[in-house]
Parts: C-alpha cells; sequence; structure tokens
C-alpha cells in the first residue's frame, strides 16, 4: 500500500540512517533510542486515529498530539526518564524535518516549547547483584557451540563494563591477552575516545573456551551470512540475554529483565561499592564526564538512605532523639558515596 506522504517516511529514513549516525556521530544504542521514539509515537497515532502507518502524515506531527503521547505515557506508569527521552528525540527529528521543508517552522516553535517532565524523585538505579551474575554465568554450556558464544559474551559485557555497541562492533586483535593469564581491550569509544579496560582471568578463560568453537574472524562476535563476515547484531545479543532471562525466572522470578546496559550498571555499581574511586570508573566506563558517572554514587547513597529508614521504621525506639537525616551533611554524603 502507498503511503500518503511518502516525504515523511524518506525523512525519517535520512534521520536515523544518516543524519544521526554519520552527521551527529552518535553510537548504535543512540540511534536505537531515536527509532523506538519514533516507533512509539507513530504506533500512538495510528491507535488513536485507527489508521494503518502509510495513512500518517507530517501533520501529526503537532504539539497536541505529542503532548497527548508523553501524558499518555505517564498515565501508564513510564519511567520519567524514558519519557523525557522519547520527546527528546521527536524534538529532534521535528528540527530535522523542518530543515528539509516538511515541517513548518510554527509547528516546530509549538512542539520545541514541550517541557520535558520533572524528576521529582532521585531515580532508582537498577541493577544485578553478584550472587546473580554468578547464577546467569552458570547457564550457557560452555561445552556447545553457542553456549560457548554466549557465557563469554555475558561475562565479557560484565567485566569489561563497556557499552554494547563497543563490544559487538569490537575487532578482535583489539583483545590483548597477557602472559600473566589476564587480558586487556583497547575500546574506541564515543567521540573516538580511546581506553584500555582490563579483563580479568576468568574472562580470558571462557574466551579459549569460545576459541574452540568460533574461528578467529575480523569482529570479536560475528555472523556469516553469504560468505560475508559481519559483527554480530544487536538483535542477535538481545535474543541471547532473553533466552537465559527466561532460564532465570524459573530460580529467580523476581529477577529484573536483562538487557545490555543492565550489566554495565552493574559492573559500575560493584566497583563503587568496593571502594573503586569515581574517576577510576569514569575512565573504565569511558565517560567523558565525571558528572556522568556520578549517578552511581547517588544511586548508592539513596539505596543507603532507604535502607536506614527500613531500621528507623522497624526500629522506632533506636535514636529516639537523634534525628536520622544527612541528605544536606556533604561530608556524610561524601563518605556514604565512597568519596572520602
Amino acid at each position: 500500500m502507498k503511503a500518503k506522504d511518502p516525504k515523511l517516511f524518506e525523512t525519517i529514513n535520512r534521520f536515523l540512517t544518516e543524519y544521526i549516525p554519520v552527521i551527529k556521530r552518535r553510537d548504535e544504542d543512540t540511534v536505537t533510542a531515536y527509532k523506538t521514539g519514533l516507533n512509539t509515537f507513530l504506533n500512538y497515532i495510528c491507535e488513536t486515529n485507527n489508521c494503518r502507518l502509510t495513512d500518517i502524515t507530517t501533520n501529526e506531527f503537532k504539539s497536541k498530539n505529542i503532548l497527548d503521547y508523553i501524558l499518555k505515557m505517564a498515565d501508564e506508569g513510564y519511567a520519567v526518564k524514558t519519557i523525557n527521552l522519547r520527546l527528546s528525540s521527536i524534538k529532534s527529528f521535528c528540527k530535522y524535518a523542518m530543515k528539509n521543508n516538511i515541517l513548518q517552522i510554527d509547528q516546530l516553535n509549538d512542539i520545541l516549547e514541550i517541557s520535558c517532565l520533572e524528576e521529582t524523585e532521585a531515580s532508582e538505579l537498577i541493577y544485578l547483584s553478584l550472587s546473580e551474575i554468578t547464577s546467569l554465568l552458570k547457564l550457557p554450556d560452555p561445552n556447545t557451540k553457542y553456549g560457548a558464544r554466549d557465557r563469554f559474551y555475558i561475562i565479557l559485557l560484565y567485566d569489561s563494563g563497556a557499552r554494547n555497541s563497543e563490544i559487538l562492533n569490537l575487532p578482535a586483535e583489539k583483545f590483548k591477552i597477557n602472559k600473566n593469564g589476564t587480558g586487556e581491550i583497547n575500546f574506541l569509544g564515543k567521540g573516538n575516545k580511546p581506553r584500555t579496560t582490563p579483563i580479568s582471568k576468568e574472562v580470558v578463560d571462557a574466551y579459549h573456551q569460545y576459541c574452540k568453537f568460533w574461528d578467529k574472524k575480523k569482529y570479536l562476535f560475528y555472523t556469516i551470512r553469504n560468505g560475508i563476515c559481519a559483527p554480530m547484531s544487536a538483535d542477535n545479543a538481545g535474543r541471547i540475554l532473553i533466552k537465559y532471562e527466561a532460564i532465570m525466572k524459573k530460580t529467580h522470578p523476581d529477577i529484573t529483565h536483562l538487557h545490555p546496559h543492565l550489566f554495565r550498571h552493574s559492573r559500575a555499581m560493584h566497583l563503587l561499592e568496593v571502594g573503586v574511586p569515581l574517576p577510576i570508573i569514569q575512565e573504565w566506563l569511558g565517560h567523558a564526564s565525571i558528572e556522568t558517572t556520578r549517578i552511581y554514587a547517588s544511586a548508592t547513597t539513596e539505596m543507603k538512605r532507604k535502607e536506614s529508614e527500613k531500621v528507623i521504621k522497624a526500629n522506632p525506639n533506636l535514636f529516639p532523639e537523634v534525628k536520622f537525616d544527612y541528605e544536606d551533611d556533604e561530608d556524610i554524603l561524601r563518605q556514604l558515596a565512597g568519596l572520602k
């Protein structure tokens, strides 16, 4: 069926395949986020208007529709961060659409006036415990071809704390093994910023097992179709985690949804919990600014505060004359966050 507004979909395609990844030099995860934001908005328009995707025109990109869309997400309990991210992706596309003469300037101005939702509370940072990581790594059978791959992928994702796109696009030659049995990886992160990340002996052992079934190719993780070697796709990696999430739920029914970035969060939190300073974690994760890394310290402090409140609630006479409130005490906050 022919689209009523083919120029709209041509513009979306250029936005996602040329403008964001090539001109703006954003990574695969960012492109995926923009794609999700636009997809879910288009789905909302189809459901609201009871129409097909091919019926949607540029006229649907107006402030009322976008505002109704984000309010609907808020009513359905979506996280504020998710809502704001999707709003940001739609705004970015609308700016691009206006530059390409398919959206009027007055339409764009109305859209840009829509404010992000305010995050009134500290967001709870979700991550896996060490025991959950250990249990998960026992699931893949390392004596089979795909079991060895799956286990190596998961343990490397966690141990390195790297972005999923960095792992999937990693040239095999960048995985180095040291004489003492440990290893290191030379990543090229956001903004083409290089960094070297240490790798444990356990990951090196998983790598050797992986190599028993998988020949060394251009990329560390790869697929071959029609004789062409390409990096393993994000969709394929996602299917690996979905598979083991389903198995984990049989013994750990409350385990959170497994996705690649969860392992990056988990690694950062575990490093912080054992006292690794924030600047080192910043370098480990490849954050351009330490302010980004501070979310882990903030999350740790917030969790400790909640646990302390539970203790006080269970024991109301524990500190009868002491107000348990240190949110404004910079010295104690630094101590709790491992900064002192």
